[in-house]
């Protein structure tokens, strides 16, 4: 039988359990104890629920890989590589195993997400134990009391009840079916948890140290997933605590709960602050001390040092049991344990030293593991104490008061400095290198518990949570240095905390699991209205979601139809809030370790996330133990609503009422579970979509041979490392990350070959770039030019700069003087601002002046302030002392840029970053030249431009610290040239483009005075890759933002750097492209041109969630179909026609709007191209019928003509008519018309195939206008003067806008307004379409009602973009209507001339320059 004090495996209980009942109820001889009977059932209906959570994350499961961290995570794991910090390694190989079972490698993904499911289900399987185990709690403390029947199956309800709830939560299910850590951390959670519940039981045996060991161990283990599970150890301290402690006083229980809680802090700050980062760090100290003074190889010393520290600890724990120091023996074992889990982590230096191709942070020695783990490139953010984000910082430099010194700026040395030990490649020993790692601020910027702290988030802060005044927030600030700032009050600090942090970052996902969730999209607030607009919760209860969500009448179905508008009624919070309550009331201790585990993994890293926002996603997986924690107390809310009905039956039926009652509890509250499946069920449903892996063949089948290929974010690096490191796809590539060039580690990693691709030609040494350089000054060439002119000039301005200050006497509005006092920056500064003001009042003063309306309140709003810029100006240019300064520093600017005006060889300037050695700078055929020592140009090769202009220093003063740094010399131009026979070869160009290309590609720096080492690292590889290898982009905005996009080509998906010139247009439009080669890729009608996939997304059973639209949008796909077909447009000949159409056709299939989204990008550029078409198809159409008719006429002997009147269609109309007439002339008079008739059949084919296409292009307008106009009805419930914020009106205008857009493609390229418009009638294009008419009626009338009567009030901010849409739709599109056999006015078209010639309107569209 079944014996308590045994450690059995779960199956063989499961199955001994099953032989006892049988055995008892057949035999019918003994009689089971009521414990052991609940014991039966608790293992059977445990395993129940595990099967039933196991079989429907396996049902949903994505078949392959995902996006985010998934794809990195399964390439890692399928070959044991180096994945982003902290490394994960235990998950890492248990993914390689469960990788094992994968019968090909495209299977693997779902190998490693099937194990995540299995994790997931076990997950579950703790829950429900956990949750029977606080539910018998409840009613004992003792293990072998008399269970009656209705308690038994409220209990096991209750933990069926809560664990499926769970299970199909949102945050917990997406996790569950994708190969990411946070399903195997939950599993992780939920079993430690029931661990300690299981010690709890067996606590009073000698042998229950074996579960806290055990639960050590655990816990070790669970660092090599994900951190999180640490959270657990205060909840997991409180179980020890209440089961060792009884209850005495409340007062002495009170503080013992106290002093329990700070151990168990305690305890997790030992293990997360000391044991986890100080292990490694004590361990690298010594491997320094044995590599640099012992001179053993690197490592060695971590091996002896974690030997030394087992066998100690292993010493420890022999002698505390042989002298029976019970407690000392149990922590020395339980950091045994915990370090033996924790040694997993050794995986990652011994796989990093083999340089695998994805080597994050490159932990080979215990230096960089230590930074590894302490996610060192994530940097800080402040927590108890620290500045808001508007605080100035401490400088980190000096003005040098010695104006003759090459010194001009002093480092302070007042900043957050880190220490590193960096293992010198070329010495092979470790140096130390000190880097700068933040600023430090003055005591008073200083807050307690700052919220907003990041300086990149100051719009945000200041849109949504912090009144401003003048531009800057309220309250002033200066330090003792004469700082001064303005930064936000405590209170707005607090709220930002309450409002954003708390309550969009937790609660809002918090609800998202218990009561609903709007849709899958980022979260997208009205403030202003304290409404979301997107990614909001939702309950289903009308009158409530208006208070959170907007409106919930007239939902557009891009809403109503998102697969995540799920709605749950508030039920799982509701019976979660009771089981709360209830457990509360009846087992506090319990309850109160519950609720610790919703604080710590909940509230507490909230606080300790101090997250700011736009977040580039959602986070709600973090906090999924703190809804593992609620799900708990839903479990308890079956037991209170037994406990009601149990009292509610006993007083109808004593005998049988209580299970009745207990059944009837389980059947109701089981709605809860059932409606989270069912509601949940489609948005996580992954099966059949392989659009991530599909992004990552496509970018890299689209890349030339042997390209290196440059990508930013995760979803266009991760995907590509999938494919290639498991599915084997193309791996000639070189895939690059140029974010990650910030880290010197990536450097490195890039130099060398990975898979089958040769290293990224970086020439920059290691020792430029490792710790060194983060920040790279780009130095005017006066401030590096090392000859008498520069240095008086330098001299001259850095008098001017730091020692002058000017008092400029100014008449105000009134004509009172003031002063205006600054240094030669702050006035030049307010040089630049009254000439932008003037330059913008200047023409409306005069429009006034002109129309002689010099006394409106309107005149002397734009008046007085150009009088007084007038003024000021005036002033400044009129000041001697300043005039005088600002001619000599001219001189220095003029001096600078005759030199700096010059282009310069890229290679040149890298040369020079290298440089230790001061280099000469010479101009030569119209460009500078750097010669190092000993370099000359040849006589031969001097022009006749050529001057040595002098010698340029090695280093420069650095304004950013102080420090003599290494420079990239400013330039007008880099100069890249171009080898072409080696671009040919390389396969970067083909022999057919060589009289397109051009001999130099010229790069800019725009200005900027400064690089990021990212930036500097690819400028070196443009300088040097010699036209060798092709360089492909995943995005254009990457070509762009390294000023090359006019030298980009189009490959289908990425784009490559060519030396080919395109002027570049627009996103759509960058780049040459080669329409022939691309055709292939996009219709997929060749077997030997690897096509483009899409992941099935055409299948309506695939889910198409946010971030898969986001991407599909950020790539471009849909919209390239269209790229390739306007190509072919613009080529003009039949059949280039033809593809463009089957091109468009292709699009629209394989990426339907439906399931990708509608947006402008997407949908206008096939309009226009099936109109294109169609108008094409006409034209011949037209011309076989004029052919026909010229032949009809000669044979007729007719002269007249039919003219042109411009209307094509009404042309083609009246040829067609007259052909027919002609024709039948023609039959009557017996006349042989054979080749007539075969013209006028060709006619009536293009005619036909015209009609298809213009349909096509109807329809697909019709359906956008029908999407738009949806979201207009939506956004007119909001045209309200209390509720018509900034948000809805600008979603309300650019929705209408779209829509006259659209109308106006239609009208003008195919007429078909009628048909788009109001196509409203026996056959509409497209299903219940939207009347624009009323759309316009109703939109006018509400723009009208909300129109101030003054032009310039605040809230026409609001309007003024609506007046221009409406003068829009009066100017540009049909006024009349085709009704009941006559034209009639547009229902709206007098209202509309009404309120259009307003004297309000009339200024509106005067100042935006449309009348």
């Amino acid at each position: 039988m079944y014996n308590d004090e045994k450690i059995i495996d779960k199956v063989s209980s499961f199955i001994g359990q099953i032989l006892l009942y049988l055995r008892v109820k057949n035999n019918n001889q003994t009689t089971m104890h009521e414990m052991d009977k609940f014991r039966f059932w608790n293992n059977t209906i445990g395993w129940m629920v595990f099967f039933i959570a196991t079989a429907s994350y396996i049902l949903t499961i994505e078949p392959t890989t995902s996006l985010w961290d998934c794809s990195e995570f399964i390439a890692t794991s399928y070959k044991l590589e180096v994945g982003h910090p902290p490394g994960a390694p235990l998950f890492m190989m248990l993914a390689r195993i469960a990788s094992l079972f994968a019968p090909s490698v495209e299977s693997v993904p779902m190998m490693i997400n099937a194990m995540n499911g299995v994790a997931s289900g076990f997950c579950i399987l703790f829950l429900f134990w956990t949750i029977t185990h606080l539910a018998r709690r409840i009613t004992s403390r003792g293990d072998n009391e008399e269970m009656s029947l209705s308690r038994m199956i409220l209990i096991l309800g209750a933990g069926a009840i809560g664990a499926l709830s769970y299970a199909y939560t949102d945050t917990f299910w997406f996790s569950a079916v994708e190969g990411e850590v946070y399903a195997l951390s939950s599993m992780f959670t939920a079993l430690v948890v029931w661990l300690m519940l299981k010690w709890e039981e067996n606590a009073h045996r000698p042998t229950s140290m074996r579960w806290i060991i055990l639960i050590a161990y655990l816990m070790g283990l669970s660092i090599g997933v994900h951190i999180l599970n640490l959270l657990t150890i205060p909840a997991l301290v409180m179980i020890w605590f209440f089961r060792r402690y009884e209850y005495r006083s409340a007062w002495d229980y009170v503080l013992k709960i106290g002093l329990a809680l700070v151990v168990s802090l305690l305890i997790l700050g030992v293990i997360n602050g000391i044991i986890i980062p100080y292990t490694v760090a004590l361990g690298a100290a010594v491997d320094t001390f044995a590599v640099n003074t012992l001179g053993m190889p690197v490592n060695s010393g971590m091996i002896l040092f974690a030997v030394a520290v087992f066998a100690l600890l292993g010493y420890l724990v022999m002698f505390t049991h042989r002298k029976g120091y019970k407690a000392l023996n149990g922590v020395a074992m339980a950091v045994l344990v915990i370090l033996i889990g924790f040694s997993s982590y050794a995986s990652v230096s011994i796989r990093a030293a083999a340089n695998p191709p994805m080597n994050s942070n490159n932990p080979s020695n215990p230096h960089m593991l230590l930074s590894l783990l302490n996610r060192d490139q994530y940097g800080n953010r402040p927590l108890l104490r620290g500045p808001y984000y508007s605080a100035l910082p401490n400088s980190l430099v000096v003005t040098n008061p010695d104006l003759t010194s090459d010194d001009e700026y002093l480092p302070t040395g007042d900043f957050e400095e880190k220490s590193v030990m960096w293992l010198n490649p070329e010495t092979k020993e470790y140096e130390e290198r000190k880097f700068f790692n933040g600023y430090n601020y003055p005591d008073e910027a200083m807050r307690l518990l700052p919220r907003m702290w990041w300086y990149k988030r100051t719009d945000s802060f200041e849109a949504n949570w912090v009144k401003t005044e003048n531009g800057h927030p309220t309250v002033k600030v200066e330090d003792g240095n004469g700082g001064v700032w303005y930064e936000p009050t405590a209170l707005e600090d607090i709220n930002y905390f309450l409002g954003y942090q708390m309550g969009d970052m937790f609660w809002r996902y918090f609800m998202w699991n218990f009561v609903g969730r709007q849709d899958d999209e980022q979260l997208q607030a009205d403030v202003d209205n304290r409404i979301y607009m997107h990614g909001g919760w939702l309950s289903g209860i009308d009158f409530i979601d208006e208070l959170y969500a907007g409106a919930r009448t007239a939902l557009p179905s891009d809403m109503e139809d998102n697969p995540a508008h799920n709605t749950y009624f508030f039920l799982p919070l509701l019976l979660g809030l009771l089981g709360l309550i209830y457990q509360l009331n009846n087992d506090w201790r319990n309850f109160f370790v519950v609720l610790l585990l919703f604080v710590m993994m909940g509230i507490a890293l909230v606080v300790y996330f101090n997250t700011s926002p736009d977040e580039p996603r959602e986070r709600d997986y973090v906090y999924a133990g703190a809804f593992y924690a609620y799900s708990i107390w839903l479990g308890i809310g079956v037991m209170a609503i037994g406990d009601m009905l149990l009292s509610l039956a006993r007083s109808f039926n004593p005998e049988r009422g209580s299970v009745i009652a207990a059944i009837a509890t389980v059947l109701i509250t089981s709605s809860v579970p059932v409606v989270l499946a069912t509601e949940n069920w489609d948005d996580h449903d992954r099966s059949g979509r392989y659009m991530a892996r599909d992004i990552g063949r496509n970018y890299l089948n689209s890349a030339p041979q042997n390209a290196i290929i440059i990508n930013f974010g995760d979803n266009d690096t991760f995907p590509l490392w999938y494919c290639q490191e498991v599915e084997g796809i193309r791996k000639d590539v070189r895939v690059m990350n140029s974010s990650y060039l910030g880290g010197e580690w990536y450097v490195d990693e890039m130099k060398l070959a990975a898979n089958d691709a040769d290293g990224v030609p970086f020439t920059i040494p290691s020792s430029k770039y490792s710790f060194v350089n983060d920040y790279t000054i780009v130095a005017d060439v006066v401030s590096v030019l090392d000859n008498d002119k520069a240095r008086k000039l330098r001299e001259v301005r850095r008098r001017i700069e730091s020692e002058s200050l000017y008092n400029i006497r100014y008449q105000d509005a009134s004509g009172a003087m003031k002063s205006l006092v600054g240094t030669y920056a702050e006035i030049s500064a307010h040089i630049k601002d009254v000439q932008d003001i003037i330059y913008e009042y200047q023409p409306i003063v005069e429009e006034y002046i002109a129309a002689g309306d010099t006394e409106s309140d309107g005149f002397y709003d734009v008046y007085i302030p150009y009088l007084v810029a007038r003024n000021i100006f005036d002033a400044i240019i009129s000041d001697d002392t300043f005039m005088d300064d600002y001619e000599k520093m001219d001189e220095y600017w003029a001096y600078n840029d005759t030199i700096s005006g010059y282009d310069i060889l890229l290679k040149d300037a890298i040369r020079l970053f290298i440089s230790d050695e001061p280099m000469t700078l010479v101009i030569n055929d119209g460009r500078m030249t750097l010669l190092a020592e000993g370099e000359t140009i040849a006589r031969d090769d001097r022009k006749e431009d050529y001057m040595v202009v002098g010698r340029l220093k090695a280093k420069v003063d650095s304004f950013f610290d102080g420090v003599d740094s290494d420079y990239i010399l400013a330039a007008n131009r880099y100069i890249i040239p171009v080898d072409k026979t080696a671009a040919i070869e390389a396969g970067i160009v083909e022999e057919k483009d060589v009289e397109r290309l051009v001999d130099e590609l010229y790069i800019s720096l725009d200005n900027k005075s400064m690089i990021t080492r990212d930036h500097l690292m690819l400028l070196d590889l443009f300088a040097n890759f010699e036209w060798k290898r092709p360089i492909s982009f995943t995005q254009a905005s990457l070509l762009k933002d390294y000023g090359i996009i006019d030298y980009a080509r189009f490959d289908g998906y990425c784009y490559t750097l060519v030396p080919i010139y395109t002027k570049y247009r627009a996103g759509s439009e960058a780049g040459t492209i080669d329409a022939d080669k691309l055709y292939p890729l996009f219709m997929a009608n060749d077997e030997s041109v690897e096509p483009l996939h899409f992941g099935n997304i055409a299948d309506e059973d695939v889910l198409v969630d946010y971030f898969y639209r986001y991407n599909l949008s950020a790539s471009r796909s849909r919209e390239n179909f269209a790229r390739v077909a306007t190509e072919y447009l613009r080529r003009g000949s039949e059949d280039d026609v033809l593809r463009a159409e089957a091109l468009l056709d292709r699009g629209m299939d394989v990426l339907p709007l439906k399931k990708v989204g509608y947006s402008h990008s997407n949908t206008l550029p096939y309009i226009r191209g099936y109109y294109t078409i169609a108008n094409y198809l006409l034209g011949i159409a037209t011309e076989e019928l004029e052919k026909a008719i010229a032949e009809l006429n000669a044979m007729l002997d007719i002269n007249t003509t039919i003219e042109n009147d411009g209307d094509n269609f009404s042309y083609f109309y009246a040829l067609s008519d007259a052909a027919a007439e002609r024709q039948a002339t023609a039959i009557h008079r017996g006349l042989d018309i054979e080749d007539v008739n075969e013209l006028l059949l060709s006619s009536d084919d293009y005619f036909a195939r015209a009609e298809e296409c213009y349909r096509k292009g109807d329809v697909i307008a019709a359906e956008y206008i029908k999407n738009r106009g949806e979201w207009v009805n939506y956004y007119l419930q909001y045209a309200t003067y209390d509720s018509f914020s900034y948000a809805a009106s600008d979603e309300l205008y650019n929705k209408f806008l779209d829509i006259i857009e659209t109308l106006n493609i239609s009208h003008m390229m195919a007429g078909s307004f009628d048909w788009v418009a109001n196509g409203e009638s026996d056959t509409p294009l497209v299903e219940k379409p939207r009347n624009f008419d009323k759309l316009v009626v109703d939109y006018l009338a509400a723009i009208e009602r909300l129109t101030p009567e003054d032009a310039n009030a605040p809230e026409m901010a609001l309007i003024e973009g609506h007046i221009c849409n409406l003068y829009e739709v009066y100017s540009s599109l049909p006024a009349s209507r085709y009704i009941g056999g006559k034209d009639v006015p547009a229902p709206y078209l007098i209202d509309a001339e009404e309120f259009l010639s307003s004297d309000v309107a009339y200024e509106i569209l005067t100042i935006y320059g449309k009348i």
